[in-house]
């Protein structure tokens, strides 16, 4: 009789004890760490925003955007430890660095293309088209305006993936440095398409 009042009792101890100490029971074994649910949300957070500036007419401002910046800082996207580390986006496998994963990278807008290279080639041609009326036509200070804005990484010489990946090189390709000289002599051809069907259209008159 003694003996089973002597076990009961030390069960109850367990049980109260694990109640005052949780760990005993292994609380995180269900579910993901604070930090990692921290990183989760921000990363949500970040996804939710581009989405809502997809959806807005602030479109230039969705180009720019990027993860790394005021409220959403850098977060271990691959998860393997490693501050400001190369991170591959989506189908198209291109590289971009934890401190710079801009919108058009990681949270597409249907309304700028169906595919990510349309995507950002119209993107490139928003941000010009900004800075070239900004800078009164000049290509050569919206270029570096342009530039500006769309960094490889907040810090080079932690993360530079032009070393790396240079075929996938998506910065190379979109935005080289006469980025803006493109698309101003885009710009000037299409207007005077435009003059033509004009003058063309007054002498049918």
């Amino acid at each position: 009789m003694k003996g089973n009042l002597i076990g009961i009792a030390v069960l109850t101890a367990i049980v109260i004890f694990a109640i005052v100490d949780p760990s005993l029971l292994n609380m995180n074994c269900c579910g993901p760490s604070v930090p990692v649910l921290e990183e989760e949300l921000k990363e949500r957070g970040f996804t939710d925003n581009c989405a809502e500036l997809c959806d807005s007419k602030e479109l230039v401002e969705y180009c720019a955007h990027y993860f790394g910046k005021g409220e959403y800082k850098i977060i271990d996207l691959n998860k393997n430890k490693i501050e400001n580390d190369i991170f591959k986006i989506n189908d198209q496998k291109w590289p971009a660095c934890e401190s710079r994963i801009y919108c058009f990278l990681y949270t597409p807008c249907r309304r700028l293309g169906s595919t990510q290279e349309e995507i950002v080639k119209q993107c490139a041609e928003l941000l010009c088209h900004a800075y070239l009326n900004k800078y009164g036509g000049n290509a050569e200070y919206a270029s570096e305006a342009v530039l500006d804005k769309i960094k490889i990484s907040s810090n080079p010489t932690e993360c530079n993936f032009l070393e790396i990946y240079n075929k996938e090189d998506w910065h190379k390709r979109f935005f080289p440095e006469n980025v803006c000289e493109v698309e101003k002599e885009k710009e000037e051809e299409v207007k005077e398409v435009e003059e033509k069907e004009e003058s063309s259209e007054e002498n049918e008159i």
